[in-house]
């Protein structure tokens, strides 16, 4: 019974992430220098990290890219962010977590919109440690590596429950 227990918090915090990340795709308070980044633990050992933020703090633009410096910028934005997992969300190297299936999009306005629409990035990917993340503390640097960001609400879901906090300065240390 404990098992089977077990498997249902893990399953309605999986289901819960998926239906929080799902959730950034629909369009909601847009605030420039904002973002909000959503991890979940699905297992002890394995979760999900979501990331949505305005196209502007991230690119310096919200409509999809036409030029070709504007296509060049978007490029080496989702370059950076790929290339630079560790540096979204900084686990604690004793951890030995690795990152996998990152995605990154452009969401452009709603249909309608006028052409200085707002526009989000929603990115994500997964962690799987050879350690459990439950109780581990970790940092939030995507400021450093977007500084157009100043704030980010980081909601974080575990099998024990959820919390939210807002994270201004890179340094801050943030606790599953």
């Amino acid at each position: 019974m404990k098992h089977m227990t077990q498997t249902f918090v893990s399953l309605a915090a999986f289901l819960f992430a998926s239906f929080a990340i799902a959730g950034t795709q629909n369009h909601k308070a847009h605030v420039h220098g904002m973002g909000k980044l959503t991890i979940a633990l699905e297992t002890e050992k394995d979760g999900s990290v979501a990331l949505d933020i305005p196209a502007e703090s991230f690119l310096g633009f919200e409509h999809p890219a036409k030029t070709a410096s504007e296509k060049k910028t978007m490029k080496d934005a989702f370059d950076k962010f790929k290339n630079n997992l560790n540096s979204v969300v900084q686990f604690d190297p004793g951890l030995g977590c690795a990152f996998s299936d990152a995605k990154i999009e452009f969401e452009r306005p709603e249909p309608g919109a006028a052409e200085t629409g707002h526009a989000d990035l929603n990115a994500s990917y997964s962690v799987h440690c050879a350690k459990e993340l439950q109780g581990s503390s970790f940092h939030v640097p995507l400021m450093n590596l977007f500084p157009r960001i100043k704030q980010i609400s980081v909601q974080i879901i575990t099998q024990t429950g959820q919390t939210e906090n807002k994270v201004s300065h890179a340094e801050e240390t943030l606790k599953f």
